[in-house]
């Protein structure tokens, strides 16, 4: 068992089997905001590419001329 005290002084007792699975959750939520970001910035450039190509005549990537 461990045994966790809070700023407060009260204690509760808790297996290492809990424990880890706290961790779990935490890292969990974790990975599940950070996703939805990565997520939300991938569409945020792909429609900023997107107005991109829609107003600039020129094209986005220039291709190497050969001498």
């Amino acid at each position: 068992m461990i045994t966790l005290t809070n700023q407060f002084g009260h204690q509760q007792q808790i297996t290492p089997l809990h424990y880890h699975l706290e961790g779990v959750r935490m890292l969990d939520s974790y990975i599940t905001t950070y996703t939805g970001m990565i997520s939300q910035m991938v569409d945020g450039m792909r429609s900023f590419k997107n107005q991109l190509n829609l107003t600039s005549p020129l094209p986005l990537a220039i291709k190497h001329q050969p001498e």
